[in-house]
């Protein structure tokens, strides 16, 4: 299902930059797919 799956994309891309601003995650130079 592609909006399913599209939500769950944006949950992890949101969970990571949320991490990434508060924890400064190591130099990201991008995001995870």
């Amino acid at each position: 299902d592609a909006l399913a799956h599209q939500r769950t994309t944006d949950y992890r891309l949101v969970s990571y930059y949320g991490d990434w601003m508060r924890g400064r995650v190591t130099s990201p130079s991008n995001p995870p797919t």
